[in-house]
């Protein structure tokens, strides 16, 4: 972070951009506060505040008058220039009975024209607060939040990412010799063979095997159901037998029968 050290226009306005720099959002009519509470030191300003892709600025407006040549520069803050990764602890606040306002602590630069760390001591930062009198606070948190996510994916990809070579359409003619180069260097594919199908006729006919089978079951079928024809007719006989030698006849049956 550098006090007073920002390049400004003419009008000292707007900040003359740094190399590759770009300008994402300026408020006007703001309120600064710079407070290093540790070593009793307070800026306080009126003027613009300028959000780019590197840095936070604070432009004092009007401006003041820069210093003749040889004249002490003056203790009154002018500029305020923060580099993003010395912007941290950031928030927005808004009060009820107050305008809202942007809150950050920032790290001094070293040889910034702020007070500097001293060894054994705990670290140097200083807490800024910026008031928006007639609104654009929220266009400003986004334009530093936005801001930072660049910063981060830019310095997660830098060294690590190689440019792409320059595309160079082929010449005319091209793309077709090279489709024939591949088809002659494609060996010829052949159709294999289709398997033939049974016939219906075939697939019908029994195996020869199948048919000798069954007639062994059919012969053992046939010869089971003789053997149980015999056993059963054979029981039978000698039962009918004995029934009929044992029967009664009716009585008045001989006399019935015999000769007169």
């Amino acid at each position: 972070m550098a006090l007073n050290w920002a390049m400004l226009s003419d009008d000292g306005a707007r900040p003359v951009p740094l190399p590759n720099e770009k300008i994402l959002c300026s408020i006007e009519h703001c309120q600064l506060s710079l407070d290093f509470k540790h070593q009793g030191v307070k800026w306080e300003a009126r003027g613009n505040a300028v959000v780019s892709n590197q840095r936070v600025l604070f432009l004092r407006q009007p401006a003041l008058p820069a210093p003749l040549p040889g004249q002490a520069s003056s203790a009154h803050l002018r500029s305020l220039s923060v580099p993003l990764r010395n912007f941290v602890d950031t928030r927005y606040l808004i009060p009820i009975f107050a305008a809202p306002y942007y809150e950050a602590h920032v790290l001094p630069v070293r040889d910034g024209g702020l007070p500097q760390h001293v060894p054994g001591a705990p670290a140097t930062s200083g807490l800024a607060k910026i008031w928006f009198n007639e609104g654009g606070g929220t266009l400003f948190k986004e334009a530093v939040e936005e801001a930072k996510a660049r910063a981060e994916i830019g310095g997660a990809a830098e060294g690590h990412l190689e440019a792409l070579p320059t595309y160079s359409p082929p010449p005319p003619g091209s793309s077709a010799a090279a489709n024939e180069s591949i088809a002659a260097l494609s060996p010829p594919t052949r159709a294999a063979p289709l398997a033939a199908a049974p016939s219906a006729s075939a697939a019908a006919e029994p195996a020869a095997e199948d048919l000798e089978a069954a007639a062994v079951a059919r012969q053992e079928e046939e010869a089971e159901a003789q053997a149980w024809a015999q056993e059963t007719l054979g029981a039978a006989a000698p039962s009918a037998a004995g029934d009929a030698g044992t029967d009664e006849l009716p009585p008045g049956y001989a006399e019935a029968c015999e000769p007169r």
